[in-house]
């Protein structure tokens, strides 16, 4: 079966998680966006094996798992986050929070602020302010701690997936 022939079966699914969905099991060594890469590949054969595993994340979503839980990853400005069923899926109003702190982080005249992320999920708040400060040649001490081993673990894999190395994990 191609790709072609994949997104024609699975018309009910929103094309651009079609899209998503094939990129991230096929996993092509490029840079282009998802949706710029599927359709110019959409003749490609799809081997079984991911084949199995996209009717699998398909099944996922038809009996209501959410999308972010389905594809396993999130965008946030420009990070990339991983994100499983041992962490809640970052709202909206995650995102207002992060502004938030970055305006009051941004108005602080201390050298060197301290942030403490309790109950860090995937990392996003701790990640996304590190980044921040990174971009804006700010010095942050950031904590980031969890009750979920599982959960301080995903954050730590997000931290290093988008080369952040100033969070203490605990």
């Amino acid at each position: 079966m191609t790709i072609r022939d994949w997104m024609a079966k699975h018309r009910d699914i929103k094309r651009s998680l079609g899209y998503q969905l094939i990129y991230q099991t096929i996993k092509p060594e490029t840079q282009l966006d998802p949706t710029a890469w599927v359709i110019s590949h959409d003749e490609q054969l799809l081997k079984n094996s991911d084949l199995i595993k996209l009717n699998r994340k398909i099944k996922q979503l038809k009996n209501g798992k959410p999308e972010a839980y389905a594809l396993e990853t999130i965008r946030y400005n420009d990070l990339t986050l991983k994100i499983n069923n041992s962490v809640l899926i970052p709202r909206a109003e995650t995102a207002e929070l992060i502004k938030l702190a970055i305006e009051f982080l941004s108005d602080i005249k201390k050298k060197k602020p301290t942030v403490i992320d309790v109950g860090t999920g995937s990392g996003i708040i701790a990640i996304s302010l590190a980044d921040w400060a990174r971009k804006n040649k700010k010095r942050l001490k950031i904590y980031a701690s969890d009750v979920s081993n599982k959960a301080l673990s995903l954050a730590v894999q997000n931290a290093r997936l988008n080369d952040i190395t100033q969070i203490n994990f605990k």
